[in-house]
């Protein structure tokens, strides 16, 4: 779909042709001052200027979304997008694709804003900060594992202290990994994370095999999250950034996969209440 200027104003429908083909928009939490994390949800139904969307997963599990929560909602068209403010109005069930299906209803939008290139996360009224995401080629995957272990136990203590402290993150069990580079977190889905890396760094993704992740949702959950996980895709953007869509890897260690899944709907539920604190 060629791009038009004259989209900004015709936005709903944009919003119309998204939803005849189940495309997708991104939504998150409006919470100033705190880490955004950005999910991709497929807009299934327009009702009376209500957009219903599926609800939020990560790993298998709902992220909890309260009615009247206020979201900042992104329609991406080609190079092009546009933000605009919503709010939960409630959580539904209904019937999608042969079976019921856990949705929200999301309050109509009355205007967009279309995000500059080089600010694809920031219009007049509101700005994302998106997470920090350390990443490192991982020569043995279950090497990562000690490392999962201790954060979990490290988190665990800190909920337990009466003062909150948590042991420094450099006495943990760091494996050996191979190159590496910072990335920020440009959504979550479902079994994994996308993240962008500038075109200098770009190159440590060129390795098949294991990787890596560590998640910066500080100082709402103390310590970074390491997470395994593998390239699923990647993209070269407009600006030449490298977009990379990880699946996250719990094979060598299974029920880390529930923590991690606990751990990010605290933080979103955190938000939600209107603070930062997650609990461990």
């Amino acid at each position: 779909m060629p791009a038009r200027r004259s989209r900004t104003e015709n936005w709903s429908e944009s919003l119309w042709q998204l939803c005849a083909r189940g495309g997708p928009i991104e939504i998150s939490v409006l919470a100033q001052g705190a880490k955004s994390l950005v999910w991709r949800v497929r807009l299934l139904q327009i009702d009376d200027g209500d957009l219903i969307v599926e609800q939020p997963v990560t790993l298998r599990r709902a992220v909890p979304m309260q009615a009247a929560t206020p979201l900042v909602g992104a329609i991406a068209i080609g190079q092009n997008r546009w933000m605009f403010l919503t709010s939960v109005r409630a959580t539904e069930t209904r019937f999608v694709r042969g079976r019921d299906t856990e949705v929200l209803r999301l309050s109509e939008p009355h205007a967009v804003e279309r995000c500059q290139r080089r600010s694809f996360y920031r219009i007049s009224t509101v700005a994302l900060d998106l997470p920090s995401v350390g990443c490192w080629a991982l020569p043995e995957p279950d090497a990562a594992v000690p490392l999962e272990m201790a954060t979990r136990a490290a988190l665990a203590d800190a909920a337990g202290a009466s003062n909150g402290a948590v042991p420094d993150p450099g006495e943990l069990a760091m494996p050996t990994v191979g190159r590496g580079t910072d990335a920020a977190l440009l959504n979550l889905g479902g079994g994994g994370a996308c993240v962008t890396v500038s075109p200098e760094h770009a190159s440590v993704l060129d390795r098949v095999g294991a990787f890596l992740l560590k998640l910066d949702l500080t100082p709402s959950v103390p310590l970074a999250l390491p997470i395994t996980a593998r390239v699923a895709h990647t993209k070269v953007d407009s600006s030449q950034n490298v977009q990379a869509g990880f699946a996250f890897d719990f094979s060598m260690h299974r029920e880390y996969e529930s923590f991690i899944a606990e751990q990010i709907c605290r933080y979103v539920v955190g938000l939600q209440a209107g603070g930062t604190k997650a609990a461990a």
